[in-house]
């Protein structure tokens, strides 16, 4: 039996996390999507990755360099490299290509840490 076929013998258990409103995937299409993502993530310096996060937290490029402990012009070097790969121009462009892509979630976040956990969704609206 294949990996995308062992949810078919859970179909109970789907039907009550369905219901629940939870969001169910195979594990095939899970591992799938993320090795795609882990190889984007992988593409974020550390450094970028924290001012990713204090971008969406709503720091200032000031209050971002003084949390760093670095100069502005290192922040502006630094969002330039994020947005180049992103693709996009703008702070607002920037973090919500960033969440779109997982790259970072709405989870409240300390600089420093950036480990790439996954959100667990127990409702989905929409």
């Amino acid at each position: 039996m294949s990996e995308r076929d062992d949810y078919s013998l859970n179909v109970g258990r789907i039907v009550r996390d369905v219901a629940m409103g939870k969001v169910v995937i195979s594990p095939w299409i899970a591992s799938r999507w993320l090795q795609r993502r882990r190889r984007f993530y992988d593409q974020f310096t550390r450094r970028e990755m924290d001012l990713l996060w204090l971008l969406a937290d709503g720091y200032q490029v000031k209050e971002i360099a003084d949390r760093l402990g670095v100069a502005k012009g290192a922040v502006y070097n630094t969002m330039s490299g994020v947005y180049g790969k992103l693709g996009v121009r703008g702070v607002t462009p920037a973090v919500l290509e960033a969440i779109r892509r997982g790259v970072i979630t709405l989870q409240k976040h300390e600089a420093g840490d950036v480990s790439p956990g996954l959100v667990v969704c127990d409702k989905v609206d929409g």
